[in-house]
């Protein structure tokens, strides 16, 4: 009778050992540089405001899924000088990615490429009202332009309606 007890505990002691995860590993980071020396390490440097932020909904969820966050750019020190920007960053902070909130204004540090931004928990990424360190480090920024895209609507309306007076009043003279 020994025996079995001695082969159950033997096998539950197995068990727990392979099934049960032995270390949980979260998000961890390297202390960040100075303002000026993430400047040069970034791809961009941005100040801007959240205005909407996309997750996929799958069916199983993890903390390193890629959420979308798009910006309204304010500020550009390096980087696309656009008006709007879209970085990806993962799902949770457990996986390193940054928590941000639609309609609160940031200093972002983004890397990756100029066209597929990503944003990590571990850059110098904060709060645009408590980033006052790192704005005066990095002085004066540049304003982005306005999107071109709603120019090019705005025009392409104005010429059609030019049109479509000229050709009323080419009808009424006849």
């Amino acid at each position: 009778k020994w025996m079995t007890w001695l082969g159950i505990i033997v096998i539950v002691t197995i068990n727990w050992l392979v099934v049960t995860p032995t270390a949980v590993y979260a998000c961890s980071c390297a202390s960040p540089g100075s303002p000026r020396a993430e400047l040069g390490r970034s791809t961009a440097v941005f100040a801007g405001k959240v205005t909407s932020i996309a997750a996929r909904d799958w069916l199983v969820i993890s903390s390193a899924d890629p959420v979308k966050v798009t910006f309204q750019v304010s500020e550009v020190w390096k980087g696309p000088e656009q008006a709007t920007l879209a970085a990806r960053t993962a799902r949770s902070g457990m996986s390193c990615g940054y928590s941000f909130e639609v309609g609160k204004e940031y200093l972002v540090y983004a890397n990756g490429s100029e066209t597929n931004l990503e944003v990590s928990l571990c850059s110098r990424t904060a709060l645009l009202a408590t980033a006052v360190t790192d704005l005066t480090a990095l002085g004066a920024g540049i304003i982005p332009a306005p999107d071109s895209q709603g120019s090019v609507i705005w025009l392409s309306s104005a010429f059609f309606m030019l049109l479509g007076l000229f050709l009323i009043m080419a009808r009424s003279e006849e």
